[in-house]
């Protein structure tokens, strides 16, 4: 029987737990997290999900003491800010085989470099969950556009949560196009930064842009004090595509066909939805879909430098980490 250790109770937390609350192997499960409360929302929504035999057992902790000494797979689902503590005292106290990070993983370069040492030491397989790789219709339009690495992807919304969630497309970018070096340009980025709707971290607004090695691009675009949907658009070469993820309504146009349109659905799977079957992939297979610790921190590292350097102006004042999760 696996075991598995969900760290981080918390809104996104309690949705994996959902998730792996329908695996399809024998586990135990165990949630920890220091709050009661996240505990105790944890609890209810897993209560949500139908009775599954294959959970053998089920602990909700307050301590990384309490679980087991051999972990198969951890999910580490804190904030920024106390993830890499947490990491540390979990490889530090336990035998851990594959752990998955939530984004943002670390606040700092040097985090992530003393992360790396700690994984190489423990001889630990890690993932970040950047789930946009496991959704069919980006495994699609991949497909379609193999032909061609050069690739454009613009974003635009109203107060998305750029710095929360921008990760997510450039490594979505570095996904389409297999490359995993880019630089950022903030210089369009608004003039001000607001506090998150998470208590002690940071959100921008404005135009973020980037070119990566082989010449695709991303443009990044939250628009402060709007509600406009947010547009994704991807295109090179070959395919036109512009998608809504939120009606779940897909626009794809291909030279191969004159560059007609072809309106289709398409779904965008919850969290709740995903997170067993990345589980399962790892446990049965040691491998999954979501990006591998090494590429996602090669990807991590410039967009963390660049929203510090803004941030850092903006308030005229130094930090030595990147106040956002």
């Amino acid at each position: 029987m696996k075991k598995i250790a969900l760290i981080g109770a918390g809104q996104l937390g309690s949705r994996h737990l959902q998730s792996l609350a329908k695996i399809n192997i024998p586990v135990m499960l165990q949630v920890v997290d220091p709050n009661k409360d996240s505990l105790k929302v944890a609890r209810e929504r897993y209560l949500e999900i139908p009775d599954n035999d294959n959970i053998h057992q089920i602990d909700f902790l307050t301590e990384i003491d309490g679980l087991n000494a051999e972990v198969d797979l951890c999910i580490v689902a804190t904030n920024a800010d106390v993830r890499f503590k947490v990491f540390q005292e979990l490889v530090s106290k336990k035998k851990v085989s594959y752990i998955v990070f939530e984004k943002i993983v670390f606040q700092s370069e040097k985090q992530f470099e003393e992360a790396k040492t700690l994984i190489n030491q423990n001889g630990i397989s890690c993932w970040v969950n950047c789930a946009r790789r496991m959704f069919p219709i980006y495994n699609q339009i991949k497909e379609i556009m193999a032909g061609d690495s050069k690739i454009n992807l613009q974003i635009s919304g109203g107060d998305w949560g750029l710095a929360c969630n921008a990760i997510h497309f450039i490594d979505l970018l570095a996904f389409l196009s297999r490359d995993t070096s880019y630089k950022l340009d903030v210089t369009d980025l608004d003039p001000r930064v607001w506090q998150s709707k998470r208590k002690g971290f940071i959100e921008v607004t404005g135009k973020l842009r980037g070119v990566f090695s082989n010449g695709s691009r991303i443009e990044l675009e939250s628009i402060a004090g709007s509600e406009e949907p947010t547009r994704i658009s991807i295109n090179n070469s070959q395919v036109k595509a512009v998608l809504d993820e939120g009606r779940g309504i897909a626009k794809i146009s291909r030279r191969e066909k004159n560059w007609n349109e072809e309106i289709s659905e398409f779904q965008v799977p919850f969290q709740s939805e995903l997170t067993h079957l990345a589980a399962e992939e790892i446990l049965e297979g040691g491998a999954c879909k979501l990006t591998r610790f090494n590429e996602s921190s090669l990807l991590h590292q410039p967009f963390l430098e660049a929203i510090k350097k803004h941030i850092e102006t903006v308030e005229h004042r130094k930090y030595d980490y990147c106040p956002i999760t």
